[in-house]
């Protein structure tokens, strides 16, 4: 993965600052998929919270933005009182309390994506975002007709071979940060955590839970593997783009992940809160 600039860090939360203080009234155009829940995870000590949140808010509006105002679940460690202040004023605001998240820390979130997802929302899939990743354009309900269990950034580059390789194998490492899961993929990562991985120590390359999903499912247990549809990489560079290679497609992916592929995507389409 590309690791980001400074510039481009900045250029990113400058748009979400733009975008926290909208009021999302281009959302109310836009009808909401009921088939999808959309959900951040939020898990900062007090004092960061204060100053994160509004990073997070822009990154829920513009959801709603290109999405329309999805039932959304913001799942947390603490009451942080910026998130129930938030969610006072919408109702499609769910906040789920999970005291295992330690603050900062990425793998706390892990063990609880791979293990608990699938209790976290009631729809037939699930859009995650994050301040680092969400949708730029409106485009979800095609990546939901297509019926992939996981949809995210690929992590191979996205040209002919490896295209037909990921259709073929049905395997496509990709990232988690912005992903699109169905109900029933988060239900096989909890029952494969449960059966194999719950109370282990914790392997990054294994247990990440974007490498949980797209990676440890199919490479170490077929049972799941079979189960499951993966999105190939061609469809997936549509859906996310992270910055690690080329954008091989003259159009605006409907979304992103990391700043630098946020920062790519600004400058190559003049994108604006």
């Amino acid at each position: 993965m590309h690791t980001a600039t400074p510039e481009e860090k900045q250029m990113l939360v400058d748009f979400l600052l733009r975008s926290q203080k909208t009021d999302c009234k281009d959302a109310e155009s836009i009808r909401p998929n009921p088939e999808v829940t959309a959900l951040m995870y939020f898990f900062w000590d007090r004092s960061a919270a204060v100053e994160k949140w509004p990073l997070f808010e822009g990154a829920i509006k513009e959801t709603w933005r290109n999405c329309g105002f999805l039932k959304t679940v913001v799942v947390v460690n603490k009451r942080h009182d910026v998130v129930l202040d938030f969610s006072a004023k919408h109702s499609n605001v769910e906040v789920q309390l999970e005291p295992s998240l330690v603050p900062g820390n990425i793998n706390s979130m892990s063990i609880d994506c791979n293990s608990k997802l699938a209790q976290r929302f009631h729809s037939k899939f699930v859009l995650i975002v994050q301040d680092d990743g969400f949708p730029l354009r409106p485009g979800l309900d095609e990546f939901v007709a297509r019926g992939y269990d996981f949809i995210g950034s690929p992590y191979c580059r996205p040209n002919a071979i490896p295209n037909i390789l990921t259709k073929i194998l049905d395997y496509c490492p990709s990232n988690g940060g912005f992903s699109l899961r169905s109900k029933k993929i988060c239900e096989l990562a909890a029952e494969c955590w449960r059966r194999h991985y719950e109370g282990r120590p914790f392997v990054v390359d294994e247990m990440s839970e974007d490498l949980f999903y797209t990676k440890t499912l199919p490479l170490h247990h077929p049972f799941f593997w079979l189960r499951r549809k993966q999105a190939p990489s061609i469809i997936a560079e549509r859906f996310s783009f992270e910055g690690a290679f080329e954008l091989s497609s003259k159009d605006l992916p409907f979304g992103f992940h990391t700043a630098s592929g946020f920062a790519h995507l600004s400058k190559r389409f003049n994108i604006r809160a």
